[in-house]
């Protein structure tokens, strides 16, 4: 008799969940009977059934044959033989048997309607009620159900869910109506919580019909996981239970060996908390409800089917990272795309959707850094690096952030910005007699070693720092005090930017100590400098890296007696003056716009700014006639005087005020004109300009200058940079996603300042104050999309000051917690190219152009011809390479790969072993 597909399917898990059990644990001689007589009839009515490979798919009855047949199987030898005949013929008509595994995906299917994916805001096709799981897929892959799920989750009570209702995850109890959310574990609703998924941590039985479930925020998925762990802690307020589900991760007894079961309503009798060093350890515990199916039911799950689904499943996934690492080592793949300003972003997004199959998670853990290498040692050259880069390629910003203390404790670094400042040397040496290729050699340093000590003996940083919280209960004589303590050489934490032999400053070595000779590649510098946004730099041995000294602005003039300046002072490319602004706060903070004479090491000081109200500006622009300062909205509160109280610069900031200008001064950088022309704009933040340039004005004695930034259109962006929202396993790591993601995403922007009279002089003095008249309005010309814009810009140095064409920035495009591109754009056609890989995190890129004497043809190269280096975090790997890119394609040439991590940095300069080449930094 011909059997049909429910029957089969019904005697198939007959034999998986009742019989197979039986025999494994008591042998062939516990099947009765009358159940083997019925066996030996269902197997001779399949020989006779004409079946489909569909068929075996959706019955499973293959799976059941091959129990029976199984090599050391249990079953009558009759069964077994019968058992391996029909597998033997099915192999013979139909093919690999092996391929008959579940349609998952398919209508009908377990996981039918739930993809995983990149998700961009205009993906999103269904969501719950609540948003926030969409804002945050933003910046991973997250689970996407295309059909509308039932409306129930935040219902209280069972919901009219069976106990023992298994799914393979999440994803799929979303679909159904349990939960209210593909990629939480809790179910926020008025009451409490109305779900949960016990999905990590440990659970253990108390002995008195009670569990206990222990956990941290990192073992729960949530939008926030705090706010779903006392959720449930509001449960036992109210005394309303919750519908708990486990998850095979779980720790537990009770725990499924695959997916996630409902196991029915349980009411939350007790929780605490408990800190331990950095981590919050969460317990709650449960007690099954009465009136319920009995536990034993829901223990029945996953059946024999149901885990055959999830390990096919599992199976598919491990199948997809093994080949995207194969693809990832092999091809070190490179996407490289070209927008045009009418496709905007999101032809970028989704051709990038379309080639990144790669599930792992983007991995920034490794952005804390690693270990000192104060020895040099060579790396491994992949590809090739040409020769015109050979010279040092200095790097400054943070290493480590968390140090353990002698006190037992852990002392963390709160933000980005105060990380311990590590200086790394990648020398790259031409190819020579003895080597026929380029090499390279690494070596770094921790710059702080007296720093870390102190906080290991004391436990504490009393150092005046970007963003590091404080404890309030410290007197203000103590903040006063520690404010802008500089105690030594070893003692600043100094991680921003890196300049060579700056002028004006004393040399740090004894006299007559000189600078012992190296190798002639990039060893001519004397002395390195770390600089950031205050009035002081340190100084480095250029070779070994250890610190020197301190020195202030004041020694190059004694009016410079403001403590705060730009991290990024600017450079004449022709002559190589250095321009700054020094900030004296007070009640009426005063701006002196300095120069320092490369030839002489003089000091002048260009204008006197004080109806300026005190701001944070990391960076200034240049242009052949004048020194521009944009006072943009970040300003101090107090006059500056709140930074005395707070000791760190980012609590002392007021909140962005949309109501207030930004302001920009146009100084005279040659004749002594001072400020040449005030102007007004639209508020906005800024960390980086680009560039600045004259163009002819509209009178014969006017120009207009233009000037390139990366503009934020608030502060947020400040806030990001804590590392609990960088780090990708932190809890925090998806809050900056979705819209608040995109206000810390900078513009790309164009700004115009009409009309600066060449002939304009001050009345008196220097002081802008001394001009009376209104002040002009700056335009804003252009603006590009944020998606398609980044922020740690680079250009062909011998192009600062003049009109340019390209720029070269870290992108961010939300594929992870930080950067995950490098992007060249072209600001003539608005078009952009990108080199990314998946799971690898560049940093800022060094721009080195080809020496006018290399190459075909004579005088100066294209704008664009030369190459990018930039040091790159493989999140994977959890190690770092030095990464060379052909500036005109952003196609890779070759990397040097590092044997550790090179911890995520600021800014690098450049110094070419060619003799009377100028350095370049950014």
């Amino acid at each position: 008799m011909a059997l049909s597909a429910h029957e089969i399917q019904l005697q198939t898990r007959y034999i998986r969940d009742s019989l197979s059990p039986l025999i494994a644990s008591s042998g062939g001689a516990a099947l009765t009977r009358p159940a083997f007589t019925s066996l030996h009839d269902f197997f001779t009515d399949l020989e006779k059934t004409e079946l489909e490979v569909d068929v075996l798919r959706r019955t499973r009855i293959v799976r059941a044959l091959l129990e029976i047949a199984a090599i050391g199987s249990r079953w009558p030898v009759t069964l077994v033989e019968h058992a391996e005949q029909i597998l033997s013929r099915w192999k013979k008509d139909l093919g690999r048997l092996g391929e008959c595994k579940a349609a998952l995906w398919e209508p009908g299917g377990r996981m039918a309607g739930c993809l995983k994916r990149v998700v961009k805001d205009r993906d999103v096709v269904t969501s719950s009620k609540k948003s926030a799981s969409r804002q945050a897929a933003v910046r991973r892959k997250r689970w996407i159900v295309d059909v509308v799920p039932r409306a129930n989750a935040q219902h209280y009570g069972d919901a009219d869910f069976e106990v023992g209702r298994w799914w393979i995850n999440r994803a799929c109890a979303y679909r159904d109506g349990m939960l209210d959310d593909p990629d939480a574990d809790v179910t926020v609703a008025s009451f409490g919580a109305s779900a949960i998924v016990l999905a990590r941590g440990v659970e253990r039985e108390n002995g008195d019909g009670t569990s206990t479930w222990t956990c941290t925020q990192a073992d729960v998925k949530a939008r926030a996981a705090t706010a779903g762990l006392f959720s449930l802690m509001k449960n036992m307020r109210n005394r309303m239970s919750t519908r708990l589900l486990r998850s095979w991760k779980l720790k537990s007894d009770w725990a499924p060996p695959g997916g996630v079961r409902y196991d029915g309503l349980y009411s939350v009798v007790g929780h605490g908390l408990k800190r331990e060093e950095e981590t919050v350890h969460y317990t709650f515990r449960l007690r099954r409800e009465g009136n319920q199916v009995q536990m034993e039911k829901a223990l029945a799950h996953p059946t024999a089917e149901e885990y055959d689904d999830w390990l096919d499943y599992r199976t598919c996934q491990d199948d997809q990272r093994q080949r995207a690492a194969a693809r990832a080592e092999t091809e070190r793949l490179i996407h490289l795309h070209s927008i045009s300003e009418m496709d905007g972003v999101n032809d970028c997004r989704m051709s990038l959707d379309e080639m990144e199959d790669d599930d792992r998670e983007w991995s920034t853990e490794e952005f804390i850094g690693g270990r000192d290498y104060r020895t040099p040692v060579e790396l491994a050259v992949t590809g090739e690096i040409p020769a015109y880069a050979a010279g040092v390629l200095y790097r400054n910003g943070p290493g480590g952030y968390q140090v353990e203390t002698k006190l037992g404790t852990k002392h963390s670094a709160s933000h980005w910005f105060d990380g311990f400042a590590q200086v790394h040397r990648f020398q790259i040496l031409p190819p020579d007699s003895a080597h026929g290729f380029t090499r390279v050699r690494y070596n770094s340093r921790t710059t702080v070693d007296g720093l870390l000590e102190t906080i290991r003996t004391t436990g504490k940083l009393d150092q005046f720092t970007f963003g590091q919280k404080r404890d309030p209960c410290e007197s203000y004589f103590r903040k006063v005090m520690s404010s802008f303590r500089l105690s030594g050489p070893v003692d600043t934490n100094i991680a921003v930017t890196i300049s060579a032999d700056l002028p004006g400053y004393p040399d740090p070595r004894p006299s007559g100590a000189g600078h012992a000779k190296g190798t002639g590649h990039g060893s001519c510098v004397r002395t390195l400098s770390a600089k950031t946004d205050l009035s002081f730099i340190k100084q480095l041995d250029p070779e070994t890296l250890e610190p020197l000294g301190i020195a202030k602005q004041d020694v190059l003039h004694p009016a410079l007696v403001g403590v705060l300046s730009a991290a990024h002072a600017k450079s004449d490319p022709l002559t190589g003056d250095i321009f700054n602004y020094n900030l004296d706060l007070g009640r009426r903070p005063v701006y002196r716009i300095f120069r320092v004479s490369a030839g002489t090491g003089q000091t002048d000081i260009l204008a006197t700014i004080d109806d300026a109200p005190g701001a944070y500006m990391h960076s200034m622009m240049l242009t052949p006639r004048y020194v521009v300062l944009c006072v943009w909205n970040a300003h101090y509160a107090w006059g500056g005087a709140k930074i005395l109280w707070e000791r760190n610069i980012l609590d002392s900031l007021q909140p962005f005020d949309g109501s207030k200008p930004a302001r920009w001064y146009v100084v005279d950088r040659h004749g002594g004109g001072g400020v040449a022309a005030t102007y007004d704009s639209d508020p906005f933040f800024c960390f980086h300009t680009i560039n600045a340039w004259e163009e002819e004005g509209a009178g014969s004695d006017e120009v207009d200058v233009v000037v390139d930034l990366c503009m934020y259109e608030n502060l947020d962006v400040l806030k990001r940079f804590y590392y609990h929202h960088l780090l990708s396993s932190s809890p925090d790591a998806g809050e900056y996603a979705g819209e608040r993601g995109d206000s810390c995403r900078p513009s790309i922007a164009r700004w115009r300042l009409p009309a600066v009279r060449s002939s304009a002089r001050p009345a008196k003095g220097t002081r802008t104050r001394t001009r009376t008249t209104a002040r002009a309005r700056a335009r804003l010309e252009r603006t590009e999309p944020k998606r398609s814009s980044g922020d740690l810009p680079t250009i062909n140095p011998t192009w600062a000051t003049r009109p340019y064409r390209y720029a070269y920035l870290v992108a961010d495009r939300g594929q992870s917690t930080f950067f995950d591109a490098l992007l060249k754009f072209d600001s003539l056609t608005r078009t952009r190219l990108y080199w990314s890989q998946h799971g690898h995190s560049p940093s800022e890129v060094v721009f080195i152009p080809r020496p006018a004497d290399e190459g075909d043809g004579e005088g100066e190269h294209d704008e664009d011809d030369g190459v990018l280096l930039s040091v790159v975090l493989d999140g994977f790997q959890g190690t770092s390479y030095l990464l060379c890119l052909d500036a005109r394609t952003m196609t890779e040439m070759g990397r040097a790969s590092l044997p550790g991590v090179v911890a995520h940095g600021f800014h690098g300069m450049h110094v070419s072993a060619r003799a009377g080449t100028r350095t370049h930094e950014n």
